[in-house]
């Protein structure tokens, strides 16, 4: 584990840039199928630069082209990762009223949100009780979507070692918009990915995508995984033994809305390519579908793993940097370190 306070703060901050690095990158290109999408990007570099300069509002920092500061925006993927993360800095322990008023607060329909979440927001901010609106989606069972796992970073960041913790809070924040069980166990699986890539000690230990894999749903779940989720992880396992195309992968895992045809494929995206944080986060978006939430999960866990410091400082600069832009969201993960340290100290825990 990371000890140096310095590099665990720099891998706070680089779980939440990821998140809206992977996000930002993804938006432009979300639903593209996946083989339509890498024959696109990979016909890029022969265009003329007329060609490229039409191409770059669509595929912009992913196809290598050079794109003005402030170009490229997040959506709700990374808006709601900002009202989990000011949720937990305020009260670490979990408040869903507030974290409710987070996502209400926060909230900006250009973002990008789905129907589902733009009205639960919508009843949120009419004053809806936050324990109630998530049951109302789907006859009652409620949602299995990708929503609760993609913003849940910062779960996994304050309690990286917490398990028991991790997993309470992880499904508490999901419960608010995501109380299908595929929803809230994603979200749990999503936040001690982050975790366990927080926990690695990149100097001393050797990398295994298998030994990963198994110590994030090992150490997260009691009893057995929901059922397709399950099998998306142990799909994600095979997949891994071997070096598939990556229209296989998208096919095999998928690259939907659904967690479970998202969350497994996020894992698997950076566990094939944890050695370089640009490399996991393009593979990732590349996967097509729902790229921008499949990117900000595995933004999240390769920027959890490498650090803020291993973002290209070209991407850093394209991103928006508003009220709630990227100083801000670097700003949110000082604030989870030292909510962190602070906890660390309380319980024994000081030297991390």
């Amino acid at each position: 584990m990371a000890r140096n306070d310095a590099v665990l703060r720099d891998r706070f901050r680089g779980a939440l840039l990821g998140t809206l690095v992977g996000d930002a990158l993804g938006a432009p290109v979300e639903e593209m199928p996946c083989d339509r999408l890498n024959e696109a990007l990979d016909s890029f570099s022969g265009m003329s630069r007329e060609e490229r300069q039409r191409q770059v509002p669509v595929f912009g920092l992913l196809a290598g082209a050079e794109v003005p500061p402030g170009y490229v925006h997040y959506t709700d993927d990374t808006q709601m990762t900002i009202g989990v993360a000011e949720s937990l800095i305020a009260y670490p322990e979990f408040d869903g009223s507030y974290l409710a008023s987070r996502f209400a607060e926060n909230f900006e329909g250009h973002r990008g949100y789905g129907p589902g979440g733009y009205a639960m927001i919508q009843e949120l901010r009419n004053g809806a009780a936050w324990n109630e609106v998530g049951e109302q989606l789907f006859g009652g069972e409620g949602s299995f979507g990708n929503g609760a796992a993609m913003r849940a970073a910062p779960v996994g960041m304050l309690y990286h070692d917490d398990l028991p913790a991790l997993r309470r809070i992880a499904e508490a924040q999901a419960s608010v918009t995501h109380t299908h069980p595929i929803g809230r166990q994603s979200a749990a699986l999503q936040a001690a990915a982050v975790a366990a890539a927080l926990r690695f000690d990149i100097e001393n230990e050797d990398f295994d995508g298998l030994a990963f894999i198994d110590s994030v749903t090992d150490s997260t779940v009691v009893g057995p995984l929901e059922n397709w989720l399950g099998a998306g992880y142990h799909d994600v396992r095979t997949l891994l033994r071997v070096a598939p195309r990556i229209e296989e992968v998208a096919e095999t895992l998928g690259n939907g809305i659904e967690a479970q045809l998202s969350v497994p494929t996020a894992l698997y995206a950076f566990a094939a390519h944890y050695d370089s944080f640009a490399q996991a986060v393009l593979y990732a978006v590349r996967l097509g579908g729902d790229a921008d939430t499949i990117g900000a999960m595995t933004g999240a866990i390769a920027g959890a793993f490498h650090g803020a410091s291993a973002i290209p400082p070209n991407w850093l600069a394209a991103l928006e940097n508003g009220p709630q832009g990227r100083d801000y969201i670097a700003s949110l993960g000082d604030q989870l370190f030292d909510r962190w340290r602070q906890r660390a100290s309380e319980n024994g825990k000081g030297q991390g």
